[in-house]
């Protein structure tokens, strides 16, 4: 059930994950891709769901009221 995929914060470059428990012949799971750093899509989402602008964005980070992710 653990398995590892690719990962930019790790030191090895991985990071373990548990995988799905139900195994299932005719549909089997497949993993794409590691979860989203912290705020990774923070900005995408704000942006594209909410329809914040850039400025409004940086506010928010301004204030602590948002953290975007360290390569966004």
């Amino acid at each position: 059930m653990k398995l590892s995929m690719p990962h930019a914060l790790t030191a090895d470059g991985t990071v373990s994950l548990i995988g799905n428990p139900i195994k299932m012949s005719g549909t089997p799971v497949h993993y794409q891709k590691a979860p989203p750093r912290l705020g990774e899509h923070t900005a995408s989402i704000l942006s594209g769901i909410l329809g914040l602008d850039e400025k409004k964005i940086a506010q928010l980070v301004a204030t602590g009221a948002i953290a975007l992710g360290e390569d966004v």
